[in-house]
């Protein structure tokens, strides 16, 4: 089963020829004609997608729209609209954020099967990401998060790039936005470069307009690298055909923009302020996917750091070490591994309590990221163990690092929060190098545990040995 599908068509003939067309796709289907049994069933049962026709018996798309947002099983189902393809469809209609498509009656069946297909596509994205949110947050990795609607979003800045090959209606479209609130839109030239000086200019929502049955086989092309180009594939897109234009022409081309995942297609005499909802709608879904690629990645920076110094975690230092001994093996080129520990890092907690301990560890990890290169990734890799990747540094770089970094440590006093005094700190550091042999063939790395154990022992010689100092050890290939 694809999906659970609530139809509400008045025409008898069409709810039947609807539902059949759609079972045959392997939905389900629950098809009624009138607002109160449309209400019954929303009330009742969950579904995947609610389809409408502008005139249910007994109220409007918009009463529905109004039951399903309120609906405590459905409120975020997405619904399509049929339209009347005799007349404009309504502004106050269009403005309903919780309508996904429009759909021309006389296309139902060339486009609602794509129109469904590309909006599961979309919905699949926003489940998995919520999936992922709650599991994090069950394991306690971050708060609650923020929760997504496109549908009902407040009005959106919204940047829009017109794109048409007829430059005067072009024109007429750009000043026609222009007189709605919170719209900036301009006229977009493919042909010139697609760098912008501040990616804050990138438009939010590109509208691709088609003023002839000339103009149809280019907006796919251009769809095609509008997603594929770096600084615009983030963007919401908009096809537009304005005119009358071949039936069966017109349902192939909006079926392969839907397959290629375009954010709407709009077509028929869709005045202005109607066309100026859709894009809102647009810009919200540009939004929401934006907000779910920023949280992401801070999800992502939240896996691989420690939340104390925000220093690389264990995990992830040690998965890039891997990488890094096999780039050094292929390259033939040297690699150090420094590992450093806080001495007596105990009587800093048991004399001036933990607060004072957090406060050491997050400047000691300052100190060590001061005095390597940017190129060195560090981590904390224990309590109060740090440890660093020297890539391409031989044995004598590897030492003058550690005599920079112990130097750091021991040179300065630390403060501590709520203590006036301040105290001595030193760190002990054990550096394993990886050296090649000068060879024709490139030298056999070690294992980043095998490099790791060794720093560990050239760490703990320096502790036998009386702490605040370095020791290193050869690992030859």
């Amino acid at each position: 089963m694809r999906g659970h599908i609530l139809l509400i068509d008045p025409v008898m003939t069409r709810r039947i020829m609807t539902s059949a067309m759609l079972v045959g796709e392997h939905y389900t289907i629950q098809a009624v004609g009138s607002c109160n049994s449309a209400t019954s069933a929303l009330g009742s049962d969950h579904f995947d997608f609610v389809i409408c026709t502008e005139r249910p018996t007994g109220g409007t798309i918009e009463d529905v729209a109004t039951t399903l947002t309120r609906s405590s099983i459905n409120a975020k189902t997405p619904m399509l609209a049929i339209s009347d393809p005799e007349c404009p469809f309504p502004a106050r209609s269009a403005a309903t954020l919780c309508i996904a498509a429009i759909i021309p009656a006389n296309h139902i069946a060339d486009l609602l099967v794509p129109w469904l297909s590309n909006l599961t596509r979309a919905a699949a994205d926003v489940s998995e990401w919520d999936a992922q949110s709650h599991v994090c947050q069950g394991f306690g990795l971050f708060d609650a998060p923020a929760t997504f609607d496109a549908r009902r979003p407040s009005l959106q800045r919204c940047n829009v790039a017109v794109v048409c090959s007829d430059a005067t209606q072009g024109a007429e479209l750009v000043q026609s936005l222009n007189k709605f609130p919170k719209t900036s839109a301009h006229v977009w030239d493919p042909s010139r470069s697609w760098k912008v000086a501040d990616p804050k200019m990138m438009p939010d929502v590109f509208v691709l307009s088609a003023c002839s049955g000339d103009d149809l086989p280019a907006v796919p092309k251009l769809l095609t690298a509008l997603q594929s180009h770096l600084s615009t594939r983030k963007a919401s897109v908009v096809a537009l055909v304005k005119g009358s234009q071949d039936h069966s022409a017109l349902s192939i081309w909006a079926a392969d923009l839907l397959d290629k995942g375009i954010d709407d297609v709009l077509w028929g005499d869709l005045d202005n302020r109607a066309l100026y909802q859709r894009l809102q709608h647009a810009a919200s879904k540009h939004v929401q996917r934006d907000q779910m690629r920023k949280a992401t990645h801070g999800r992502v920076a939240e896996a691989i750091r420690d939340p104390l110094t925000g220093l690389f975690n264990r995990r992830y230092i040690s998965e890039f070490l891997q990488h890094s001994l096999s780039d050094a093996e292929t390259n033939n080129e040297p690699l150090s591994v420094l590992l450093a520990d806080i001495d007596h890092f105990k009587r800093v907690n048991d004399t001036y309590f933990h607060a004072a301990g957090d406060a050491v560890i997050r400047d000691v990890a300052n100190r060590l990221r001061a005095n390597l290169r940017d190129s060195d990734p560090l981590s904390r890799f224990g309590g109060e163990e740090f440890l660093a990747i020297l890539r391409n540094a031989s044995f004598d770089q590897a030492e003058r690092a550690a005599q920079r970094i112990k130097h750091a440590i021991r040179s300065e006093k630390f403060a501590l929060p709520d203590h006036a005094a301040e105290i001595q700190i030193t760190v002990s550091i054990g550096v394993s190098v990886f050296v090649p042999e000068p060879r024709t063939a490139p030298a056999k790395a070690p294992s980043s545990d095998q490099l790791i154990a060794q720093a560990d022992r050239s760490l703990y010689n320096a502790k036998a040995l009386g702490r605040d100092r370095i020791e290193l050890a050869r690992f030859a290939a």
